[in-house]
């Protein structure tokens, strides 16, 4: 009977399906450099007029993307390609089907600071992460 149980045992452990591998999140940034994925508040000046709001950016099997999300009901823009430099991100976007402004920023730590640029201006923009509610 002993034998038969095992032998029972056995069989069930050869049947039993293995565990489905654990899908791999994707990699957009090279070991060691700045990854920027995360959301942001920030504060800016728009050609006199204080602005602030949201950027999110993500990491997906494409690669970097993400939104820029003023508040006061202002569209957002969506984030087509973004650029690292060491700790300088730039984050270009489009807005309404055209070409938006470059946001270049200076990240140290969580925070940085840096300049909205758009058809030859240019203005300040500063900011910071802000912790993902679970």
């Amino acid at each position: 009977m002993r034998i038969l149980a095992v032998a029972v045992f056995a069989a069930a452990a050869l049947t039993v399906p293995a565990a489905p591998a654990l899908a791999q999140s994707p990699t957009c940034v090279e070991p060691g450099q700045f990854d920027p994925a995360g959301t942001y508040e920030f504060d800016a000046d728009m050609g006199g007029m204080p602005l602030s709001g949201l950027i999110t950016v993500e990491c997906s099997d494409e690669g970097l993307f993400g939104v820029i999300e003023p508040e006061g009901g202002m569209p957002g823009l969506e984030i087509v390609e973004v650029a690292i430099d060491g700790q300088q991100v730039v984050l270009s976007t489009e807005q309404m089907g055209g070409e938006g402004p470059d946001f270049v920023l200076d990240f140290e730590g969580d925070t940085f600071t840096g300049v909205v640029t758009f058809q030859g201006t240019e203005d300040a923009i500063s900011g910071q992460r802000i912790e993902e509610e679970s």
